[in-house]
Parts: structure tokens; sequence; C-alpha cells
């Protein structure tokens, strides 16, 4: 798209795009969803619960379940920046895990979620 003056406009880009897209993210601003798939030792050492206190402490929405792949996946809601701190603390994962691979997603946060749970394994 062009302006008036023939120069060439760029669309906003989203405050949840990829960090690396992302221009100015302001703290507080608008709440954004993480789909998070974690892979490596992940399962019978407190990942989920682990996560679930990070997301609580956080005041995030969401929640976590086992894989029937052997990972943990989780979706997140909030403030585009405490869900970075999120994503980084999952990539190294509590005692006793070993993370070897971290897939996200972002996306708009639906609002559809209150607190942060565990939820049944999928």
């Amino acid at each position: 798209r062009r302006g008036a003056s023939g120069t060439v406009l760029q669309a906003p880009l989203s405050q949840c795009a990829p960090a690396t897209h992302r221009l100015d993210v302001k703290p507080g601003g608008a709440d954004c969803a993480l789909r998070v798939v974690v892979r490596g030792r992940v399962q019978g050492v407190g990942f989920r619960w682990w996560a679930q206190r990070h997301g609580q402490a956080l005041g995030l929405r969401g929640g976590v379940f086992n894989r029937s792949d052997g990972g943990v996946e989780g979706l997140a809601e909030g403030p585009r920046d405490i869900l970075d701190g999120l994503l980084a603390d999952l990539r190294e994962g509590p005692s006793g895990s070993s993370v070897t691979a971290v897939e996200a997603d972002w996306m708009t946060a639906s609002g559809a979620h209150a607190g942060f749970e565990i939820w049944s394994s999928r």
C-alpha cells in the first residue's frame, strides 16, 4: 500500500508477532497467547507442576498437559513481555528435566481461560 506521497506504507505489526518481527512492544500491552510444545525428558519429572506454578505466579491464564508423544504442551495468555519470560524459563525447565526443543506459536489471546491449570493428558 502507498501513502499520498507515493511512499510504501507498512501495516502495523502485531504485538503478538514473533520477537524478530516486532518493532516496539510496550509492557502491559494487549494480551497475547503463546502455545508451546516442549520436548525432551519432560514427563515424570514434575514439568507440568513446575510450569503451572510459573504460570500462576506470573498471573497468566491457560494450562499444560502431557502429550501422547512424550512432550508437554501448553497454552498461556497474558502480556507479551511476561510470556517472553515464561518462554525463556520453559527452555530451561525444572531440575530433573532435560529440554531438547521448544516449539512456540504466537497468537492473539482468546480470553477463554481463567487461572493456570494442569489439563488431562491427550
